[in-house]
C-alpha cells in the first residue's frame, strides 16, 4: 500500500489556534510560528455521542433500545428465552502534526505524524436465571480498524534549474474483528457447562518507503522530471476459531523498486503543455519488470477553463488470501480478498 500524509504547512508569520464543537464531535487546531524559520502544526478530531447520534443511529435501526432483556418464549427445563437488545458504540479520532523548518535558504526540512482509528462495539453482557439454572456470559462483537504513519523530508534548491525532493515513510495500517460468544451454563446440580465459538480476524499492512523527486529545468520550453521509489511492504493475516483453532495464520513481505522519468513540455508557451513519460517496476514477489508508458496533454482554453487528457499502462500488485471456513454454510472454500493496491 502506498501512503501519503496529507498534513497542511502551519503559518509561519502568525499564531493561530481554534476550537470547532459540534453535535457529533470536536475538532482543534494550533499553527506556531518559528521564528520565521518555519511553523509547527497540530491538529485533532474526536467525535462523541450525544442525542444527535442516538436519532441517526435509530433511524437505521426502529427496533434499536437500551432496555434489558425480554422473555420471548420457553426453553426445556423452564428457562424461558431470552433476546437482548442494547445500544452500540462507536466512534472515531484522528491526530495530525507537521513541523517545517527551513535549514538554510536552500534547504527545507519537515517531518509529520498521522494517527486515526474508527471503533464500533455491539457486545453485550447476559446474566439469567430460571428454576435453579443459570446462564452467564456475554457476546463480543468489536470492530477496530485505523492507521499511523510518519514521514521527513528533505527539500533542497541545488541552482534555478535543479530542485529535489527526498522522502522517508512509515504507515501502519491494522484492521481487527472479533465476534465471540462465550457462555457458562451452571445446573441445579452445581455441575458447570462452558461455551465458546466465534472468531477474531487481524489484518496488518506495514509500509516503508523511500522516494526522490527531483526537477531540472532544461530550458523555457523543457522541465525534466526524473526519480527513484522504494517500497518494502509487510502483510499479516490471522484468523483464530472458538478460541483455540487457527485457521489461518500468514505473514507476507515484498519489495518494489521504481524509477521515472518525463518531461513536461511548453512548446507554445503556457498555452499548451504535454507530458511524455515512462517508469519502470520491478515486483520481487513475481520476479519480473513492468514497464509504464504514460502521457498526458493539457490545453488553457481560457482563464477559467482547462482540457485535460491521458493515458498510459499501469500496474497494480494485490495480495489475495484464501481461507477456508469450517462455519460456511456451504461446503468448501470462503475466500476472504485482502487487496492491497499500490498506485505509483
Amino acid at each position: 500500500m502506498l501512503w501519503k500524509l496529507l498534513a497542511k504547512t502551519g503559518n509561519d508569520q502568525k499564531f493561530n489556534a481554534g476550537v470547532d464543537a459540534g453535535f457529533i464531535g470536536i475538532n482543534a487546531y494550533t499553527e506556531i510560528p518559528l521564528k520565521g524559520k518555519g511553523s509547527l502544526f497540530l491538529a485533532g478530531r474526536r467525535s462523541y455521542k450525544t442525542f444527535l447520534y442516538e436519532k441517526i443511529f435509530n433511524s437505521f435501526s426502529q427496533d434499536n433500545t437500551t432496555e434489558g432483556p425480554k422473555p420471548v418464549g420457553e426453553m426445556p427445563g423452564g428457562m424461558q428465552r431470552m433476546v437482548e437488545e442494547q445500544q452500540p458504540t462507536s466512534y472515531f479520532y484522528d491526530l495530525n502534526a507537521k513541523l517545517t523548518y527551513k535549514i538554510t535558504s536552500k534547504d527545507i526540512l519537515s517531518a509529520s505524524f498521522f494517527s486515526g482509528q474508527d471503533y464500533f462495539d455491539n457486545s453485550r453482557d447476559m446474566n439469567h436465571s430460571r428454576g435453579g439454572m443459570s446462564v452467564s456470559g456475554g457476546v463480543t462483537d468489536l470492530t477496530k480498524w485505523g492507521n499511523w504513519g510518519s514521514s521527513v523530508k528533505w527539500s533542497r534548491k541545488w541552482n534555478e534549474k535543479l530542485y529535489t525532493n527526498n522522502l522517508v515513510s512509515f504507515s501502519d495500517y491494522s484492521n481487527s474483528k472479533d465476534r465471540s460468544d462465550a457462555r457458562t451454563i451452571i445446573k441445579e446440580d452445581g455441575t458447570s457447562s462452558e461455551f465458546n465459538n466465534g472468531s477474531v480476524e487481524e489484518n496488518i499492512l506495514k509500509d516503508f518507503c523511500f522516494k526522490t523527486d527531483n526537477e531540472w529545468k532544461w530550458n523555457e520550453k523543457n522541465q525534466l522530471e526524473f526519480g527513484a521509489q522504494y517500497n518494502h511492504y509487510g502483510i499479516s493475516y490471522n484468523f483464530l476459531q472458538n478460541d483455540t483453532l487457527t485457521i489461518l495464520d500468514m505473514k507476507n513481505d515484498g519489495n518494489l523498486v521504481a524509477t521515472y522519468i518525463q518531461d513536461r513540455l511548453t512548446p507554445y508557451g503556457k498555452k499548451i503543455t504535454l507530458l511524455p513519460g515512462l517508469r519502470i517496476s520491478y515486483y520481487d514477489q513475481s520476479g519480473k519488470p513492468y514497464v509504464e508508458p504514460r502521457f498526458q496533454a493539457s490545453i488553457n482554453a481560457t482563464s477559467q477553463w482547462k482540457i485535460k487528457a491521458s493515458t498510459g499502462l499501469y500496474y497494480q500488485f494485490a495480495n489475495r488470501i484464501i481461507r477456508e471456513d469450517i462455519q460456511s454454510r456451504k461446503p468448501g472454500y470462503l475466500e476472504c480478498f485482502r487487496m492491497v493496491t499500490i498506485f505509483l
